[in-house]
């Protein structure tokens, strides 16, 4: 996820946690956020490139089914 610059350039680092909702053809199909911090910050990067993510498909009972996955991603400045 590409840290957003005017966040790099004022040093300002937080987290984002979202629920993905991964089909069983291993695609986002929704996208929740749950929380961020600082709030508003990152969540436009994170929602986005979230979108263009590809999961191993969960598999139950020998089928492919759709599950919801929580994720906390981490944004800290090098």
């Amino acid at each position: 996820i590409p840290y957003p610059e005017s966040a790099k350039e004022q040093n300002i680092e937080g987290h984002v946690t979202v629920n993905i909702l991964v089909n069983k053809d291993g695609g986002v199909e929704q996208v929740k956020l749950l929380d961020s911090v600082p709030e508003g910050i990152f969540d436009q990067v994170t929602l986005s490139s979230i979108r263009t993510w590809r999961f191993s498909p969960a598999e139950y009972k020998g089928q492919f089914v759709s599950v919801w996955v929580k994720q906390k991603l981490k944004f800290q400045v090098n």
